[in-house]
């Protein structure tokens, strides 16, 4: 997976998150942040300026979810890391409209260059579609590598399969995949709710 670099000419001028799932608590039948999505809020707090302002992007991927997936964003910002939330983008469903839907709202505000919040693994494609959407990205990666990393093994027991190595397999293939078919189509239009 490609490494999307520090750029030390951008200067920006506010702080993009993008969501990562959400699920329904079978107990209080609510609406979740998944711990993906969890982890990159939490991730965008500690790493971003706390002067820049911020949009949270996603939106319903699902038939029968109520709440957008950055109004859950937006509702633990604010009431439980006390950040105020800029902007909303509620309507997208992939990476290409979360990245085409807050370029058009950003360059409304005359945002041109911003911080990216997203894992590290899904970064390359993130910040190169957020590229192609007309925003200069710093990267503000999420996680490491080592997250997805199996234990140390020794002699025939590092051959086995295991579920984490299982797990970075499907995440690497994933994104190479959907990178690969990033480049070849072109950009989503703006979609509306």
């Amino acid at each position: 997976m490609g490494k999307v670099p520090y750029q030390p000419h951008i200067r920006p001028e506010a702080v993009v998150i993008l969501g990562a799932g959400r699920y329904r608590d079978r107990y209080s039948n609510r609406e979740r942040l998944s711990a993906a999505s969890l982890e990159r809020v939490a991730g965008a707090v500690e790493q971003a300026p706390e002067e820049l302002p911020i949009l949270v992007s996603g939106g319903r991927v699902h038939s029968g979810e109520r709440l957008a997936e950055s109004d859950l964003m937006a509702a633990l910002l604010e009431e439980e890391f006390s950040t105020p939330v800029t902007w909303r983008e509620d309507c997208s469903r992939t990476t290409a409209e979360n990245a085409v839907n807050s370029a058009d709202i950003l360059h409304s505000a005359n945002v041109r260059s911003v911080f990216l919040a997203t894992h590290w693994w899904h970064m390359p494609r993130a910040a190169e579609v957020f590229s192609r959407a007309g925003l200069e990205v710093q990267p503000l990666p999420v996680g490491s590598a080592g997250e997805l990393m199996p234990r140390a093994q020794t002699g025939v027991g590092r051959w086995l399969p295991n579920a984490v190595s299982q797990l970075r397999t499907q995440v690497y293939w994933r994104e190479i995949l959907a990178r690969t078919w990033y480049r070849w189509s072109s950009l989503p239009s703006i979609r509306k709710c």
